[in-house]
């Protein structure tokens, strides 16, 4: 009965869950949504309202920032320990007289997209006659690529562990 429990339900679960919980963990940190809205005031102030995305829309963070003047391309040069090659993460930010915030996450990947929002939201800044804006960008980093694997396999075992635990018990049936 105790290797029944062992290879039925213990050893399934803990593997399982450790596929689940590591793999979601970079799927957070690695692949977010970002949309963005803002509005200028008849003073002119600019008052950015936008929210972060994880888990493909299920956890959600709501930011707000006034009197942005511009954004920008934040990037950061790090060197690893005892190596001599450096690596460079960058992020967008958003730019006020007081502040400096990021819109998402460093990451080395989606260059692009990220000059992209940079454009578009100081050229929307730039624009007097461009009252609202808005737009919603995707942007992931190297650790979704490191998590989704361990996450599909987790749930792939969560699907398949019923059958895992029905074969243990014939097994066990069948020897004893």
């Amino acid at each position: 009965m105790k290797k029944l429990l062992l290879d039925a339900l213990v050893k399934p679960f803990f593997a399982i869950a450790f596929c689940l919980l590591f793999g979601a963990g970079f799927i957070f940190a690695g692949y977010q949504t970002i949309m963005v809205s803002s509005e200028k005031g008849s003073d002119g102030n600019v008052v950015f309202a936008y929210t972060q995305e994880h888990f493909w829309g299920y956890l959600k963070f709501p930011h707000r920032m006034e009197g942005v003047n511009k954004a920008e391309v934040a990037r950061h040069k790090g060197r690893r320990k005892h190596g001599h090659r450096t690596t460079t993460t960058s992020t967008v930010a958003l730019v006020s007289d007081t502040e400096r915030r990021a819109l998402i996450g460093g990451s080395n990947l989606d260059q692009g997209i990220k000059n992209d929002m940079v454009e578009r939201i100081n050229a929307y800044l730039q624009n007097p006659q461009e009252y609202t804006f808005s737009g919603k960008w995707h942007i992931r980093n190297v650790f979704y690529w490191v998590g989704l694997p361990f996450f599909l396999i987790g749930m792939v075992g969560l699907v398949g562990w019923p059958k895992s635990i029905m074969d243990s018990i014939i097994a066990y049936r069948r020897n004893f």
